[in-house]
């Protein structure tokens, strides 16, 4: 279990680090950008020597490396617009309950069991998470977009599942930490692109603070994504489970950060979420 609780720690930090831009006045974007070529400069610089002939002359893996660094940028960009629309306690939601699409598609695809004591667990993850990602609704009126949300339940979920599929089907060639670098670089790429673009527009100036924060999110980035895979070749659980309990884990850390650090209150709604992801865990870990 070392490699999820280290994944755990990882996505904790990011959260962290996530609420600490306002008060910095940090560009979100900008150090989202950053923070994948950090993380491709990260995963390259431990373990390049793996960079051969071969994992180019077999380039099956590259299409997989395009299509998740899209999903990444992409995906950053609607959470973005929808939280504009929907709001952030909404959107936050939606985000995080995605995973029950790719637990369904794991599920499905690779014929995995389906005990009385998963489903159980299951809806109770879900359940939990919901309780405590909920947020008091801002009283301003927002723009319902229910598409945006319908994309992010799918495209999260689709994300999650395309990792841990080309992990067991398309790393024959490439390990998955340097797969993880190149999609995560390319995620980089398209990102810098759309920088550019918008830095013609709206004469927006890199800074170099924007840079440090994407510097200190992209190692803890890598590291989650890294973990997450190095996770579903070492433990001997069904994939799903350990996509759940990695989702579960991090929510409490993150709650447990938030109170720890930004001293969020405790309601007694994110304590029946409390209650709720601590049973399904123990429920996940016999199902």
């Amino acid at each position: 279990m070392i490699s999820i609780s280290i994944a755990v720690i990882t996505v904790t930090w990011i959260f962290i680090l996530f609420k600490l831009f306002p008060k910095y006045n940090v560009n979100t974007f900008q150090a989202v950008v950053f923070n994948y070529l950090a993380a491709f400069i990260c995963g390259t610089l431990l373990y390049g020597n793996q960079i051969t002939k071969n994992i180019f002359e077999h380039s099956e893996w590259m299409i997989w490396a395009v299509f998740c660094g899209a999903l990444f940028i992409s995906l950053f960009f609607l959470m973005g617009k929808s939280s504009q629309n929907n709001g952030v306690s909404l959107t936050t939601v939606v985000v995080k309950m995605s995973m029950a699409f790719s637990m369904i598609l794991m599920i499905i695809i690779y014929h995995e069991d389906l005990t009385i004591y998963k489903i159980a667990a299951i809806l109770l993850a879900l359940v939990g998470i919901f309780f405590l990602s909920k947020e008091k609704q801002n009283t301003e009126k927002k723009n319902n977009d229910k598409i945006l949300l319908i994309i992010l339940f799918i495209g999260c979920g689709l994300l999650d599942f395309v990792l841990n599929y080309v992990q067991n089907f398309k790393l024959q060639h490439i390990s998955s930490p340097l797969f993880s670098a190149f999609g995560l670089g390319l995620a980089g790429v398209f990102g810098f692109v759309i920088l550019i673009l918008k830095s013609f527009k709206s004469k927006e100036k890199v800074t170099i603070k924007n840079i440090i924060a994407g510097i200190l999110l992209g190692v803890p980035n890598y590291f989650s994504i890294y973990y997450l895979i190095h996770s579903y070749e070492v433990l001997d659980l069904p994939d799903s489970t350990i996509l759940a309990l990695l989702n579960v884990l991090s929510v409490l850390a993150s709650l447990v950060a938030g109170y720890l650090i930004f001293k969020e209150k405790i309601t007694w709604l994110k304590t029946i979420g409390i209650v709720c992801c601590l049973v399904s865990i123990f429920l996940f870990t016999k199902g």
